[in-house]
């Protein structure tokens, strides 16, 4: 190497030139580096051994090797003070008792880098939305969870006191009139008919929030559906001396339905159209079809539902009006489980009602459900 290429190389040291520039001893200490090589290796790289920066060789790169580098261009892969590693074309220069390493950034690698760099800053993006996601609906289902058995406890409590004071005081009282026991025997009955359908509800639940809901399709005549739904209520609207009552408007004749979750959902809406109703009215449930959709309304004459409790209405642990005309009580699922069978016979559940005016729940159904 001559003086005058010397001279310029240990001024290129001090200039800010975009390039790797260093000069080592010959136990590879760096003896002098450029601001760029500072910049990419670290304030520490002047007085530190070479070896430390590389990702490949260490400790096996020994002076002979380096010797043989002299004049050849070589890759080599540096850590730099990120963490990140830095692929650079070098070329080496005998260089008084040392060398010097001038060296450039591979463009190619360079863009190899930032593309895998974008493709997995986009992949740890979707990563952590697919995680707050999952956050979020641990989160819900925790506080379904907590809801669930506060609402369980809350809800058994009552059923399950009565049942047990009321046989604890048959055991004490053994002469008991009979008109007491019977009425007794109807609060037991109504204590199970609660707890039952306290349960129902939750296993219900519990399907259809695990994904696992499966709908057993058969030939259904739904006139016939509403006319088995009113049998199982029959008791509880004479207890009220309410009227049912099915129109059909336009028989749509049989659909493919899963009959036993359409009844359930029928029940549903005829139970509450009874314990909302007034006693002495009717509960009408009205049969139409028009093109390719079937519709069932569930309509009664009780109190009405206010726009603000209609929004969230179809929501887990919503409960309606508390306009229950004989103390008859609500788990809050009821709706919501309706609205997802519904949902899973490609329908639509909605609402129609204003305060003081009744309410009609209507089912709309694909004709070719």
């Amino acid at each position: 190497m001559t003086p005058a290429l010397e001279h310029a190389l240990v001024e290129l040291v001090r200039l800010r030139l975009p390039a790797l520039f260093l000069i080592v001893d010959s136990r590879f200490h760096v003896l002098e580096a450029n601001h760029h090589t500072r910049a990419l290796l670290g304030e520490k790289v002047v007085g530190s051994d070479l070896r430390t920066f590389l990702t490949n060789f260490q400790s096996q790169l020994s002076p002979e090797e380096l010797l043989s580098w002299v004049n050849a261009s070589r890759q080599l892969h540096f850590q730099t003070f990120t963490g990140l590693v830095q692929s650079v074309e070098c070329k080496l220069f005998a260089h008084r008792e040392g060398f010097v390493l001038i060296g450039g950034v591979d463009q190619r690698e360079q863009e190899l880098l930032r593309a895998e760099l974008l493709s997995s800053n986009r992949e740890l993006s979707n990563r952590r939305r697919e995680l707050q996601k999952a956050l979020n609906e641990l989160a819900h289902l925790n506080e379904l969870k907590d809801r669930f058995l506060a609402m369980a406890a809350h809800d058994l409590r009552h059923p399950i006191q009565t049942v047990r004071l009321i046989s604890e005081m048959a055991l004490i009282e053994s002469e008991r009139p009979m008109e007491e026991c019977l009425q007794d025997f109807q609060e037991i009955c109504e204590a199970n008919r609660l707890m039952g359908q306290v349960v129902d509800s939750f296993l219900s639940l519990a399907v259809l929030q695990s994904g696992s809901l499966r709908l057993d399709l058969e030939s259904t005549c739904l006139a016939q559906l509403v006319e088995e739904t009113f049998r199982l209520v029959k008791h509880a609207a004479a207890r009220k001396e309410i009227t049912l009552r099915c129109q059909v408007l336009r028989d749509p004749g049989r659909l493919s339905l899963d009959s036993a979750k359409v009844k359930q959902v029928l029940l549903n809406l005829v139970t509450n159209a009874i314990e909302h109703g007034p006693a002495g009215q009717e509960v009408l449930v009205r049969l139409d079809y028009q093109e390719d959709q079937v519709s069932l309304q569930v309509i009664d004459q009780g109190s009405g539902i206010s726009p603000e409790l209609q929004t969230n209405l179809f929501e887990a642990f919503v409960c309606g009006p508390s306009g229950k005309t004989a103390g008859e009580r609500s788990s809050g699922l009821g709706l919501y489980i309706a609205n997802l069978l519904v949902d899973a016979h490609g329908g639509k559940l909605s609402i129609t009602s204003q305060p003081g005016q009744g309410s009609i729940f209507t089912i709309i159904l694909p004709q070719a459900a």
